[in-house]
This record gives structure tokens, C-alpha cells and sequence, in this order.
């Protein structure tokens, strides 16, 4: 078929394949009566949705606009800019479109989702709640919708209310389809220790680490639980047992031809967050937790020290040296080892510990 065949039969053939999931060739054929009629509402509208459930935002924007232009009761294209728009904190202009969609469809569950969400970003917490609750209302088994309820609740210090609304979030977000899951399951234990329900979160924890014992997260959160309930051993032992399994690993994405960059941090020690002082656009990025010094695999379990040696630049994350799990020493032995450069190398960490403040900051004017 071409631009000059029947629009009908162009739209009719579309929509079939649309229908059937086949997006590509739904998007050739909407883009193909475009080119023919460029204001056809029904394939702009069409052709938006499908781009705006990929990566080409910008443009998903651009077809949105304009057959929102053409048709301005456009639900379901307000809903997707609208959602475009939140994701790129444009608040004021997402909530007036999400308002607007949720308007035009009030049976649609994920409308009221997305506006409880831009409402929540908003600091408009009554609002939100009510958003989120008539989602639930109309999709009862909607799990997104009960766990964005339970943030709310929580961050209201409601907490027994946000304990079941996380543990209705996870009967409807089977561990085998959401992956959203584990973000969950952290809320949940969040709120259960809040609410001084801790057995039950361990509880439930214990169960989801025996099914993934690789997820950080998890592992994590029940660790800390543990470790706030005075069982220390087991928090020790939970935390070890994942540095082991993860090994040394690459976070974020290969940067072929980049330096590597370590990332060195170690069981039991006090971290210093990297999240936001790694541009990892620039680094090839290593991680790697050493076990306990009492672990008989200590402090590398199966990693081959040769794989170390691919790091430019060592970046110690055990910034607290009243706090270090008595690690200091495996680090310091490891990064000489290694013979490479290091950032908060372990001697320079040593000399902040709270009783040598007073030393460390003497001479300094005004203070």
C-alpha cells in the first residue's frame, strides 16, 4: 500500500495489527496515512500512543500536542502527555492534564494513578489519597495504586493504614510478574517497623530473600531489620552472604574505552553515598563489598584479585572511621596491593575520627 491508496483500508489494516500487538507495523502503516493526510486525527492519536511508550519522548510529545490540538478531548493523549510531563517535572502542566484526562475517563484506573502521583509530587496529600483511592475503587487488584496510597499514609505517620496498603500492593504484585516488587517489599518493612510490627516484616523479608537472595534491596532491608531487633550476627551474616554473591560487578552501563573506577566498600563499615558524586558517563564503574575479616573467605570470597587490577582509580566508600566494621586494614592492604590511585585512601579517613576533631580543625580561622 501506498500514501495514495484508501485511508479507510490504511486505518482498517493498522488498527488489525495494532490490535494484535504489532506496534512496528501499526506505527509504519499510522506514519504512511499521515503522509497522505497529516491532520487524520485517529492515526496521529494512534501513532502518539505507540511512540509514547518508547524512548522517542520529545517526539512523543510533539504528535501528542497536535492531536490533542485537533481534538481536545482527547483522554487517553492527555493521559500519556500528561504522564511525559510528570516525568520531567513539569508539575503544573501535568497536573492540569492529568486532571483533565481523569476527567474525560473517569473509569480508568491508571488515569487516577498518574494524578494521585502528580498530586503526591505536589505536596497535595488529601488530594492525592482520594486519587489513588478511586483508582482502587476501580481496579481493586491494582497494586501500583495501593502502594502509591501506602507512601502517602507513611509519610502522613500513618502508619498500621500504610501497612496494609503495602501488604495489599503485595498480594496483587506476584513476585514472578511485578518487578516493582522488591521496591515494595521495602516500604512494607519501612512501615512495619514504624508501626512496631518488625516480626511481621522479618517474616515476610525471610521468606522473599529465600527466593532472591541476589536482590540488594531485600537483603538490605532485612538486614537492617535484624539488625535494629539486636540480632547482629544474623544482620552479619545476611549482608555477607550477598557480598558474596554479587562479587565484583558493574553497576552501570559498559563504557568501553573509559577509565574504571572501583568502587572498594566493605561489610559492617559506615559508607560514603556515591550516587551523586560518580558521574558514571565517564567511568568505566566497578563495585565490590569485601567480607567480614571473619569470614574463612575473607575479604574476597571468589573474586580473582587479578580482575581488580583493570581499575585507573580506587575509591574507598568507608568514610567513617568510628564506624568501619574493623575493615580499614583489609582496604589498605588491598589498595596497596593494587599499586593504583586511591580517593579517600584509609590513612586519610583514620585522622577524622571524633576524638582527633578537635586536632584536625585547629588553626582554622573563626572557627
Amino acid at each position: 500500500m501506498s500514501a495514495s491508496d484508501d485511508v479507510p483500508a490504511l486505518l482498517h489494516a493498522a488498527l488489525a495489527q495494532h490490535a494484535l500487538g504489532r506496534q512496528s507495523e501499526a506505527e509504519a502503516l499510522y506514519r504512511l496515512i499521515l503522509r497522505g493526510a497529516p491532520d487524520h486525527p485517529q492515526a496521529l492519536g494512534m501513532l502518539a500512543l505507540i511512540v509514547a511508550d518508547g524512548p522517542r519522548q520529545d517526539e512523543a510529545e510533539a504528535l501528542l500536542r497536535r492531536h490533542i490540538a485537533l481534538v481536545p478531548g482527547a483522554g487517553a493523549s492527555l493521559h500519556a502527555l500528561g504522564r511525559i510531563l510528570a516525568g520531567r517535572n513539569s508539575d503544573e502542566e501535568a497536573l492540569e492534564r492529568l486532571h483533565h484526562a481523569a476527567h474525560l475517563l473517569p473509569g480508568l484506573a491508571p488515569a487516577h494513578n498518574d494524578l494521585g502521583a502528580a498530586l503526591h509530587r505536589a505536596g497535595r496529600m488529601d488530594e492525592a489519597l482520594q486519587a489513588f483511592e478511586r483508582a482502587i475503587a476501580i481496579d481493586p487488584h491494582y497494586g501500583v495504586a495501593h502502594a502509591n496510597r501506602g507512601l502517602v499514609l507513611q509519610e502522613r505517620r500513618r502508619f498500621e493504614a500504610a501497612l496494609e496498603a503495602f501488604a495489599a500492593a503485595l498480594a496483587f504484585a506476584a513476585s514472578d510478574q511485578n518487578e516493582l516488587r522488591p521496591a515494595i517489599l521495602v516500604q512494607f518493612a519501612q512501615a512495619a517497623r514504624k508501626a512496631g510490627r518488625a516480626p511481621a516484616a522479618e517474616a515476610l523479608l525471610r521468606a522473599e530473600w529465600t527466593t532472591r537472595p541476589d536482590d540488594g534491596d531485600i537483603a538490605g532491608e532485612l538486614a537492617l531489620l535484624l539488625e535494629q531487633s539486636g540480632k547482629t550476627d544474623e544482620a552479619q551474616a545476611v549482608r555477607n552472604d550477598l557480598a558474596r554473591r554479587t562479587g565484583l560487578r558493574r553497576p552501570g552501563l559498559a563504557r568501553p574505552g573509559a577509565p574504571t573506577l572501583l568502587l572498594l566498600g566493605a561489610v559492617g563499615g559506615g559508607h560514603t553515598p556515591t550516587r551523586y558524586l560518580v558521574d558514571d558517563t565517564m567511568w568505566e564503574v566497578l563495585s565490590l563489598t569485601l567480607l567480614s575479616p571473619d569470614q574463612p573467605d575473607a575479604p574476597l570470597g571468589a573474586v580473582d584479585p587479578a580482575a581488580l587490577r583493570q581499575a585507573d582509580l580506587v575509591f574507598n566508600t568507608l568514610g567513617d572511621v568510628d564506624h568501619d566494621g574493623g575493615q580499614f586494614a583489609a582496604v589498605d592492604r588491598l589498595i596497596k596491593a593494587l599499586d593504583r590511585p586511591a580517593l579517600n585512601p584509609p590513612a586519610a579517613i583514620a585522622r577524622t575520627g571524633r576524638d582527633q576533631a578537635a586536632d584536625l580543625f585547629a588553626g582554622i580561622d573563626g572557627l
